[in-house]
Order: C-alpha cells, then structure tokens, then sequence
C-alpha cells in the first residue's frame, strides 16, 4: 500500500518547491542504509539527514517505521558533504533576517526579491544588489550559496572586536515530541 504526501527538501537553499512522494508501507524489502556517521569520524558542523524528504505530519511519520533525524556535528573540520569550509571577504554584504538576525544560507528558500529565514520563516526583501548576488549562475555562486558552512570576514575593527567578545551559541531543537 501506499500513501501520497507532500514534503520539502530538507535543503530549501535554492528555489524550493512541493513534491508529491508516494511513500510505501511495506518496507520488508529495503535494505539498511550506509551509516551515516562515516565520514564523521574524527572530524572536529556538519549537519546530514537521514533521507531527503520529511514527513508532514506525525502520522505519517509513525506510520512509515523509518529512521527520520539530523546527524549534526559541531566544529567539525568538514560541511555535510565532506568539502572543507569555503571562506570569503564578503561578510557585510550577506543579508540578514529582520526578525531573529540569522544569516542567509543555503538553507534558506530563495526567491526573486526576497527569502524566507529557515530559523523562523520571515520573509526578507533583497535589496537589487543582493538579488543580483544570489542569481544563481552555478560558477560564481558566492560562498554563502556554495556551501551551508562557511566563513566570512567582517570587514575592518568590527569584525575584529565582534569576532573578540561574541560568544558562540549552537542550538538543538528536537521536533519529535506528539503533541
């Protein structure tokens, strides 16, 4: 049996859209997949999912009797994809949410004029320059485009004196309590 659903990619980093995924019950012929921690191992953020697409509800979460989570590594020395951090000069030009103050990211759903915060779903205006920045043209993406861990330089003391007495914050959010 089957049952059809609506999901999103776990990465809205560019223009994301709704698929119809028809998911099977009887699993009795699926094999385990490769663990996912192996490239991790005696790494130092990476953040890999379990499958590509989420359930849009708990139902449908309990009923398809697969493992869905987030393996996140903090400080590792690797992205989700194994590629080493891309860097950049750029750190002023990349917008901000108006909201909560996170930063655009591939995680981000990208759209002509604007983009939505992944933290907490504002939708942003871009600005014509930032607009232009982020027309994706695949060799010239800027850092932020190419990979969900990078770093930036802040440009001149500012940089400098945040980087000095800004304390690091990583947050863990567990989505899977029924309420």
């Amino acid at each position: 049996a089957a049952e059809e659903f609506s999901a999103k990619p776990h990465c809205a980093g560019t223009l994301s859209s709704r698929a119809s995924v028809s998911l099977v019950t009887d699993l009795s012929h699926v094999t385990t997949p490769p663990d996912p921690h192996s490239k991790l191992r005696g790494a130092a953020m990476a953040v890999r999912p379990s499958l590509a697409y989420f359930p849009s509800d708990n139902a449908l979460l309990d009923s398809s009797g697969l493992p869905w989570g987030v393996a996140v590594t903090p400080f590792s020395s690797t992205d989700e994809r194994g590629s080493f951090p891309v860097t950049g000069d750029e750190g002023d030009l990349i917008p901000r949410c108006t909201s909560c103050f996170a930063y655009f990211s591939t995680l981000c759903s990208l759209h002509r004029w604007s983009w939505t915060c992944p933290i907490c779903s504002e939708d942003n205006d871009l600005s014509a320059d930032a607009a232009a920045r982020y027309a994706r043209d695949g060799s010239h993406d800027p850092p932020e485009l190419r990979s969900a861990f990078v770093d930036l330089l802040l440009p001149g003391e500012e940089g400098e004196a945040a980087a000095a007495t800004t304390p690091v914050y990583v947050a863990a959010i567990d989505l899977s309590c029924k309420m």
